[in-house]
């Protein structure tokens, strides 16, 4: 009975060992080394002292005849023991010995099966960051996508703060985050919840990573969904707030030009249509952010949408998506005055952008310079209606360059009495035509009376 014990105490301690062994070796290899430390104190020390703690019990009690020593001591000789109590006792012990090792077993495979587990073992540790880091080293290139995800969402979905930390991670690994699962998961986590504005803040370079890397690769069907994913996010935002148009405009300007503002070339593709149809998503779904904005009925919003579309519309001089933004411009003076939504300083940026489009738009067409001239008449309308005073009229003149108007015939013969066209408005009364009209220094518009 003695070295049968024995013998079970031995085959199951290397068994468990075996066990112990694999587990630690699966843990370096899919995870980090890191985490070994972790998971010996999390799953393998508590088993491991109780084991200890059953094997030795069980080797001393068949053991003849120490058990029936320490029983005679405790009990003072007045009981005795019988001779197979010990082998008894020992065989019950052995007994909740493979039960604590089947159950180890099973805890760790189950922890293996569901590495979310192992993964939550990091939250509020200090090194939490870089053993996430390491552990989506390992997982991404096997398209591990439950441990990705996991480790994901522990970095990046703080309550308290945005990880700028790995953030900047993440965007330093272009290769990594390129791969299509790994964007779809990491829009679907920087995306979620209320995506309010210091989400917006702190995801706004990475975002705008993603939809780069989608577009360099020419991948042009995926670049849409990335595209239609971050347009229906900033669809349905409240409140709208100028992070949120940070955010758009770098979206837009990801899509037009290549490099940073102002060190920055147009865009382009090998197919160019396939780049144009990808542009015409952001085109169409601005319409759908612009009426989100109308149903929100803020002032600043609209202000901060309306820069978007001007600085958009001077990123693009000289091509078809200029005009684009242009018409979604008049869009917000028509709709967003009749509104109420349009304060004097968002008319006056309004007509600054238009301005700049103009002075880079001297060698196109004189039909935009033209279709310019009266969306700045109607701004300067709209500030006389709104009340504003005489110098905040001359500004617009001023700001958008109306008086140093220039065609490809030459300068624009305002001094000879030339009489500047309009377009007639039905939200716009007559008496703020006359306003503008003495702000430009002439006596009417062609066609009034």
């Amino acid at each position: 009975m003695r070295d049968a014990a024995l013998n079970n105490i031995a085959v199951l301690s290397a068994i468990y060992i075996a066990v112990l062994v694999w587990a630690m070796q699966h843990v370096a290899d899919h995870y980090t080394p890191k985490l070994l430390s972790i998971f010996f104190h999390r799953v393998i020390l508590g088993p491991l002292v109780l084991l200890g703690t059953l094997f030795l019990v069980a080797g001393i009690l068949v053991l003849r005849p120490i058990p029936h020593i320490l029983f005679s001591l405790i009990t003072g000789g007045r009981i005795q023991l019988p001779s197979i109590a010990g082998d008894i006792v020992a065989f019950i012990l052995l007994i909740i010995a493979i039960i604590v090792i089947l159950y180890s077993i099973y805890q760790t495979v189950y922890g293996f099966a569901h590495g979310t587990k192992i993964i939550g073992w990091l939250r509020e540790r200090p090194n939490q960051d870089i053993i996430l880091q390491q552990i989506l080293l390992n997982a991404i290139p096997r398209s591990d996508q439950q441990i990705t995800s996991a480790a994901l969402r522990m970095a990046l979905c703080s309550k308290n703060n945005k990880n700028t930390f790995f953030i900047s991670w993440l965007s330093d690994h272009r290769d990594l985050i390129a791969i299509k699962w790994m964007t779809l998961e990491l829009l679907n986590i920087l995306l979620s919840d209320s995506f309010d504005k210091s989400a917006s803040d702190a995801y706004r370079d990475l975002l705008c990573v993603l939809l780069a890397e989608a577009l360099e690769k020419e991948d042009f069907p995926f670049s849409k969904d990335v595209l239609s994913t971050m347009m229906d996010k900033l669809a349905f935002v409240q409140p709208w707030t100028q992070s949120h148009a940070q955010l758009l405009y770098n979206i837009g300007f990801t899509l037009w030009q290549i490099g940073e503002r102002g060190d920055n070339a147009p865009r382009t593709a090998r197919i160019p249509q396939q780049l144009e149809e990808t542009q015409s998503i952001f085109l169409i779904r601005l319409k759908k952010i612009w009426y989100h904005l109308l149903k929100l009925g803020d002032p600043s919003s609209v202000e901060d949408y309306s820069w978007v579309l001007g600085d958009l519309a001077i990123d693009t001089v000289g091509t078809e998506s200029c005009e684009s933004f242009i018409s979604r411009l008049y869009d917000v003076m028509e709709d967003g005055f009749r509104q109420h939504l349009l304060t004097p300083n968002a008319i006056q940026q309004m007509a600054s952008d238009l301005g700049t489009v103009r002075i880079h738009a001297y060698s196109s067409d004189d039909q935009v310079q033209e279709w310019i001239d009266l969306l700045l008449v109607d701004l300067l309308a709209m500030l006389a209606e709104l009340g504003e005073d005489e110098e905040a009229l001359g500004r617009v003149v001023a700001n958008g360059y109306m008086t140093r108007r220039t065609t490809k015939k030459g300068k624009w013969p305002w001094s000879r009495g030339y009489e500047i066209r309009r377009t007639y408005r039905s939200w716009l009364k007559q008496e703020s035509y006359k306003a503008a009209a003495k702000a430009l220094g002439i006596h009417k518009f062609q066609g009034d009376s």
